[in-house]
């Protein structure tokens, strides 16, 4: 049974968390979207991310993300299909988020990985999922942020 590869977007706040946080649902998530799925990435969300792991606040986990920045970014790039949308998107309440919303519309992505509520509020998005943790406050709350996911559970959303 040959399925066809899931095309997936990691929003930064995602991408950060599954680096720095090797225990939570971002991390086990992209460990499987990278060997068994397609992801994208647009000039504008890696310049974004290029911006934010460059705060000052990251610095402490400089070691996660490899013996330089610039080989993470470069690993990454590798791992995933540059793909930069000809329009703009204007439907999130946080400007900053529409460009992944773009990508992932212009690439025919199933999945959005985020941790942003801006993005999460929009879940599904034109038949885009919207992947995230759930937080205590949710009805459907399941307790993922504390413990270890394991890896059953992340082939059940793919």
């Amino acid at each position: 049974m040959n399925q066809e590869k899931k095309r997936v977007i990691f929003d930064t706040n995602a991408l950060i968390s599954a680096v720095i946080k090797p225990d939570s649902f971002p991390s086990f998530v992209f460990e499987y979207a990278k060997t068994h799925e397609h992801l994208f990435y647009s000039s504008a969300t890696l310049a974004e991310l290029r911006r934010v792991v460059d705060l000052p606040k990251f610095e402490t986990y400089r070691r996660r993300f490899g013996d330089n920045r610039e080989g993470f970014f470069l690993g990454y790039q590798e791992q995933a299909t540059e793909a930069n949308p000809a329009f703009t998107v204007t439907d999130c309440r946080d400007k900053d988020d529409n460009k992944f919303l773009a990508l992932a519309l212009s690439v025919d992505a199933e999945i959005i990985v985020s941790g942003d509520s801006d993005l999460l509020v929009l879940n599904p998005y034109q038949n885009i999922r919207i992947l995230g943790e759930l937080k205590q406050t949710s009805p459907t709350f399941h307790r993922i942020s504390r413990t270890p996911v394991p890896r059953k559970r992340v082939l059940l959303i793919f």
